[in-house]
């Protein structure tokens, strides 16, 4: 079953957005990042700082192809 309905995944996609529909998983550990990136990405997702880790379900992604 889709978290993402066809509406949803027709206005990501007119909007540049690579859709993933049902969802999938991502693990952050604070030793894959160097200096303050951790802490910064602990205030965007709202979670402690002196986690272990952290697991995030997405559902879409967009590249910036002009930094490839």
């Amino acid at each position: 079953m889709a978290f993402l309905n066809n509406n949803q995944q027709t206005d990501l996609k007119s909007k540049g957005w690579d859709v993933n529909p049902d969802g999938a998983y991502i693990n952050l550990y604070p030793e894959d990042f160097s200096g303050s990136s951790w802490e910064e990405i602990c205030q965007q997702i709202n979670a402690p700082v002196d986690c272990s880790s952290v697991t995030i379900l997405y559902f879409c992604t967009k590249i910036d192809e002009n930094e490839l």
